[in-house]
């Protein structure tokens, strides 16, 4: 049974950004498997995590940072007994300004990965982020626009790190990783298709219990977990972007049944397919009518 002793050290928010430090104590893992249409940056004041994005995993550790782009599938699993990290949440509108303002490639946006800091860089990630921290809890006067100018910062920061990096970040490349990671992305490429966990074995010459055991093992979910997660994330686009019916989704992006659909949506997002769509839609609505008054659009996406 997973125990935790969670301190929250500090949450706190303005429209489109979003904070939180805590400090956990014990076995703690996500619950589950998650993506969401905002933007992560992770950083990891003490501790060491297992990180797995898309289909890799990163071995984590003290000082590093790490960048989730949107809608990617990312969990994190213990490894060390404590540790402390900072999240900040940048909604979707906020990242497509900071790319449209400042000329940078919409693709940095949609890029995710660990980046190990030096310790003059740790400095200046810790600086920037306490800083934000502490705009948010004192609220003095244009906090909200000091905030986002830390931001940009950061996000700049980020990219010019990134960029400026001899390689990547390496992912762990054990057989076992590697073979999972195969498995990821056939997943990813064909989850449309993919009838039966047999399918897979038969696919991969693997049996199916030794593969059930290292992929949840490497990821820390199962593979009907990854499997949904991936219909689900295809499904989400779908009914923010075509107005196609859900049956047609459904069956679209692997699921099927319209009724499983509807379950592992509600599950997942909170609300059924057609209640989601409607809420994205009233979203854009709102949004068009704030631009035409020329106030500012601070609607949060939905996730």
């Amino acid at each position: 049974m997973e125990q935790t002793n969670a301190k929250v050290l500090f949450e706190g928010k303005i429209p489109e950004v979003s904070v939180e430090q805590i400090r956990r104590e014990g076995n703690f893992s996500m619950a589950r498997q998650h993506f969401h249409s905002s933007y992560e940056i992770y950083y990891l004041l003490e501790g060491e995590r297992s990180y797995f994005i898309e289909s890799k995993t990163y071995h984590v550790l003290r000082g590093n940072l790490i960048f989730v782009g949107s809608g990617q599938i990312h969990k994190t699993t213990m490894i060390s007994p404590v540790h402390e990290r900072i999240l900040l949440e940048i909604s979707e509108n906020l990242m497509e300004r900071f790319c449209r303002e400042t000329g940078v490639r919409p693709a940095f946006s949609m890029r995710s990965g660990v980046l190990k800091l030096e310790e003059r860089e740790r400095k200046r990630a810790e600086s920037l982020l306490f800083r934000i921290i502490a705009e948010l809890r004192e609220k003095r006067p244009a906090y909200e626009r000091e905030i986002q100018a830390l931001l940009e910062e950061l996000l700049i920061f980020i990219l010019r790190k990134g960029n400026s990096s001899e390689r990547e970040y390496p992912a762990v490349k054990s057989v076992k990783h590697r073979k999972v990671g195969e498995v990821a992305d056939y997943i990813r490429a064909n989850f449309s298709e993919i009838s039966s966990l047999d399918f897979l074995s038969e696919r991969f010459y693997i049996s199916k219990y030794y593969l059930c055991r290292i992929f949840k093992e490497v990821t820390g979910m199962t593979i009907s977990q990854y499997l949904n997660a991936n219909r689900l994330k295809a499904a989400e686009r779908m009914l923010r972007e075509s107005s196609d019916s859900i049956i047609r989704i459904a069956a679209a992006s692997g699921f099927g049944n319209v009724t499983y659909f509807d379950k592992i949506f509600r599950e997942s997002m909170g609300l059924s397919p057609s209640q989601y769509r409607k809420s994205r839609e009233d979203s854009l609505r709102a949004g068009a009518n704030h631009r035409e008054r020329g106030g500012r659009n601070e609607s949060k996406p939905a996730e």
